[in-house]
């Protein structure tokens, strides 16, 4: 038998665990009282007060006896849910002890839907700079396991490898899909919009989709194959059957860094002025590569913010939008860029076709980067699947140059 206490130590229930392996139930609890509720308490949370604040954190386990096998292994800022999955009353009782309590599951697939569970539930109850972290212990091992066979410093190394909220929400959210085609790329945005909303508090909302669109930015781009020493040449074809042999297309001279920096700086603020344009070229827009931190930051955070606006909004409205949910220091940089170069002010200046051609300019610079990678493994070694990426690259750049009057 085991007492359940209230935070001032007063047992308030008892929870039993069976001895033998075919018990009915491994585990009960006292009936439902005014003193207790389930949902509402956790196991040792008077003890763990104190050593969950010398050490800045504490540490939910499964059950009693992780809990207690965790202590006699010096390891006393653990508390156990009563048998339920992980509750948001449960997560409130843990942030009054830290800020980003540490939920500690079992490799297994029951302890990753365990986890996945608690990360849905702490969502909505999400507030500034108070979050979960997860830990994750090795396949067939239970804490107590793992304190008895390693010791405490086993126990550390995987407490110590405990990853953040926002990145298990994004393997959560990515695992197993396929983000291919454009379609898919669609669906996986309107999935972070739909799991990013249910957060309550909106200045962790804000930051929570402009994370998650960065990582979502970093998984669409194409990636730059890291260029190999030539080895020998590709004795192979570089065409389909009955297509003629051409040469590959060659990259043009990269401009140069200032001009480079002056193309993603004007984007961003004709963006910051206008951001009705940045609706219009919504999926243009992320799909262009900005090398400019201060520029990639802003543009990212807009996309994430205008992902779900209809498109009839003006510009006044959406920059108070802006203003509203994007990062004040962000939003302070775009908005002064912008005074100091006010595309729109010069007379007879086409705004709409300057953002165009400036996006047009940007993806055909990022398929020239991947065009000259895409032939540099080719000369490393041959594949089919690098030829038809090759050709595909190809096909794509000289339709947009070919929008551009270049064949």
């Amino acid at each position: 038998m085991f007492p359940i206490c209230d935070r001032a130590g007063r047992v308030i229930a008892f929870g039993g665990r069976a001895m033998e392996a075919d018990a009915q139930a491994q585990y009960l609890n006292s009936p439902e009282t005014p003193l207790f509720h389930k949902g509402g308490s956790v196991y040792n949370l008077h003890n763990a007060r104190k050593a969950a604040y010398d050490a800045g954190t504490v540490i939910a386990v499964e059950g009693y006896m992780d809990v207690i096998g965790m202590a006699q292994g010096g390891i006393e800022n653990a508390v156990a849910p009563l048998g339920t999955a992980l509750t948001e009353d449960q997560i409130g009782l843990m942030w009054r002890l830290a800020p980003e309590p540490i939920l500690c599951f079992d490799g297994d697939a029951a302890g990753q839907r365990a986890a996945r569970r608690a990360a849905e539930r702490a969502l909505p109850e999400l507030k500034p700079g108070h979050s979960l972290r997860f830990a994750v212990l090795p396949e067939g091992q239970d804490p107590d396991d793992l304190v008895k066979s390693g010791g405490k410093a086993a126990m550390e190394a995987v407490l110590g490898a405990a990853r953040p909220l926002s990145e298990v929400l994004w393997d959560m959210t990515v695992e197993g899909r396929d983000v291919a085609t454009p379609e898919r790329r669609a669906a996986l945005d309107r999935d972070i919009r739909e799991l990013v909303g249910r957060i309550k508090d909106e200045a962790v909302r804000g930051h929570y989709q402009q994370d998650l669109k960065e990582r979502a930015y970093q998984l669409f781009r194409p990636q730059r194959q890291v260029q190999q020493p030539y080895v020998r040449k590709a004795q192979r074809p570089w065409r389909g059957k009955g297509e003629p042999e051409r040469e590959p297309i060659q990259t043009p001279p990269p401009a140069s860094p200032r001009e480079a920096r002056s193309n993603e700086q004007q984007l961003a603020a004709a963006l910051a002025t206008h951001p009705v344009y940045a609706l219009k070229h919504l999926e243009a827009l992320s799909r262009v590569r900005i090398a400019e931190v201060p520029v990639r930051e802003f543009l990212d955070g807009m996309l994430g913010i205008l992902s779900d606006v209809t498109e009839d909004a003006d510009d006044a409205t959406l920059v108070t939008l802006l203003t509203a949910r994007m990062p004040a220091p962000i939003w302070a940089e775009a908005r002064d860029r912008a005074e100091r170069l006010r595309l729109d002010q010069l007379e007879g200046f086409d705004l709409d076709g300057r953002i165009a051609d400036l996006l047009s300019t940007l993806k055909d610079r990022a398929l020239a980067e991947e065009i000259v990678a895409v032939q540099a493994a080719m000369e490393h070694e041959f594949s089919e699947t690098l030829w038809h990426r090759l050709r595909a690259l190809r096909q794509e750049r000289e339709r947009l140059r070919g929008l551009d009057g270049e064949r």
